[in-house]
């Protein structure tokens, strides 16, 4: 009995510290580096948004769709080797921000009327497509000034599809998610 329970000891040691070993050296398959944002130009797609339990897709507009009262103008986002990420809008007009990646995070700092904000939130590609998730199951009833940098701006252009796609978001509205999606040019 006892070398039973030595060999099984030794089995178990041993596989643990075989797995644990194996994992070190891994690296994920999702994982994003600098290249693939700097490789490409990439187009402000759409938005995934969901309200409560149902989900919406707002299409950004094309330069010749201008029929709404409140176009959402796609930008070309080109993230540089130098840690600067410029938007630039059909019409031209650009920015230019500081941007850096980590364990699929994308932090962007932005400069909003005066006011600078350091957004961070994780990131994925599929495909041709970027995906970056600003805001993930927020709870809308909580006190503004308690809203993170992303969960801020993910409001700014929840307002914007609303204003422009009639988004049923009312007082009874309680979670919302956003994602911003981008195509590679």
């Amino acid at each position: 009995m006892s070398f039973l329970r030595s060999s099984l000891a030794i089995l178990f040691v041993s596989t643990f510290a075989f797995v644990s070993c194996s994992k070190d050296n891994e690296k994920p398959d999702n994982q994003i580096n600098r290249t693939d944002l700097t490789s490409k130009v990439w187009r402000t797609y759409s938005y995934e948004i969901k309200l409560d339990d149902k989900a919406y897709t707002v299409l950004i507009d094309s330069p010749k769709n201008k029929a709404t009262n409140y176009p959402i103008l796609y930008q070309d986002w080109t993230f540089s080797e130098n840690g600067t990420v410029t938007a630039k809008d059909e019409e031209g007009d650009e920015e230019t921000s500081t941007w850096s990646l980590a364990n699929n995070k994308l932090s962007i700092d932005y400069s909003i009327e005066d006011t600078e904000l350091k957004v961070e939130a994780p990131i994925s590609i599929e495909g041709n497509l970027l995906k970056y998730k600003l805001a993930d199951n927020v709870d809308l009833n909580k006190k503004e000034d308690s809203f993170t940098a992303s969960e801020s701006l993910a409001a700014l252009y929840l307002l914007q599809a609303t204003l422009r796609d009639q988004l049923p978001v009312s007082q009874n509205t309680k979670r919302m998610s956003l994602t911003i999606i981008y195509k590679a040019k």
